[in-house]
């Protein structure tokens, strides 16, 4: 079985702004607590005295580090906003379960954003009032529930994160993925008829025998170790299928529809990142504004879902960090 979780490990280098005031960035390295967990990570710190604004930064998917959102910590330092870069349980040095990062819970992991806000809040240097949460890809699920989980978060950024469930995600990036390869539009629709069978399974116990039947009947395609990669299919109990079910059916906008927190949601270009619908969570953003969230969304055409266009960077970091500086310019 296949696991592909908002599909890549985010790592990307942000242009910072032309023109803008920059200082110097101090680092240090701090540890705070998450439950009985140590956590350890990097605090970018901008020039002054303080107290300034600051954000805890929330990785993608896969075993990621503090590095891998290392350029974002920068960025936000550089223009004056503390940037808390941690590594991810059980990653690096901090401590938990070797194997978080693949079974994980996103409410383990909003646990440890939330743990880092509440250390950053503590700080002399930090204006407790103003400090918000970023989340790259998977980290877009997890950033809400850390929000609602910290109670009073100033801002939240998401970057190519959905807004549709794990399941929809999967589901759109094994098609993409066998589009992108070069697979016929029939194969694909094929793969995609025997995945709804394979998430039902898991999600219910439900269909295993419609799913043998289809594994049977196309593990000789083309297609078909492109997408499956064990010898028989995981039965309805198996560890897995059971870790799973816990997660695939998360639904990132019933979190979003209760938050009072100012959101901005950047997004590439609907037609390049294959790691998750943008169109369809863009649809779903603009839903959220209409109904009165405070809500901002912004699309780059030609980037993909590391914001790469062509192999160059997307210039994402003006409107990102003014829409930044005007959510906490003031009490």
């Amino acid at each position: 079985m296949r696991r592909t979780l908002c599909g890549i490990s985010w790592l990307m280098i942000v242009a910072v702004v032309s023109g803008s005031a920059q200082s110097a960035v101090t680092r240090e390295e701090v540890e705070f607590i998450s439950d009985t967990l140590r956590m350890s990570g990097t605090l970018y710190l901008p020039a002054g005295p303080g107290p300034g604004p600051a954000v805890v930064l929330i990785h993608g998917s896969g075993a990621a580090d503090r590095t891998s959102l290392r350029s974002y910590a920068e960025l936000f330092a550089r223009n004056g906003v503390a940037a808390l870069a941690y590594d991810k349980r059980g990653v690096g040095r901090s401590q938990g379960p070797k194997l978080a990062w693949r079974n994980f819970s996103l409410i383990d992991l909003a646990s440890d954003a939330a743990a880092a806000v509440r250390y950053l809040r503590a700080r002399p240097d930090v204006d407790s009032n103003r400090v918000g949460l970023f989340g790259a890809s998977q980290g877009g699920w997890v950033a809400p529930l850390a929000a609602q989980l910290s109670g009073n978060v100033r801002f939240v950024v998401t970057v190519s994160a959905s807004l549709t469930t794990i399941a929809e995600d999967n589901l759109f990036e094994r098609s993409a993925r066998l589009r992108l390869e070069g697979f016929s539009d029939a194969d694909v629709a094929v793969a995609r008829r025997m995945h709804e069978l394979d998430l039902e399974v898991s999600r219910s116990g439900a269909q295993f025998e419609a799913f043998e039947a289809a594994w049977d009947t196309n593990k000789s395609a083309s297609w078909f170790k492109r997408v499956y990669l064990d010898e028989r299919p995981a039965p309805p109990d198996h560890p897995y299928r059971r870790w799973y079910r816990s997660v695939m059916d998360f639904d990132p906008v019933s979190v979003w529809r209760v938050l009072k927190v100012p959101a901005l949601f950047l997004f590439g270009d609907p037609a390049l990142d294959r790691f998750g619908p943008v169109g369809r969570s863009m649809a779903l953003a603009q839903d959220l504004r209409a109904a009165g969230r405070d809500i901002d969304v912004i699309s780059f055409p030609g980037a993909d879902h590391s914001f790469q266009k062509a192999g160059k960077d997307i210039p994402i970091a003006e409107p990102l960090l003014a829409w930044v500086r005007k959510k906490t310019c003031c009490d």
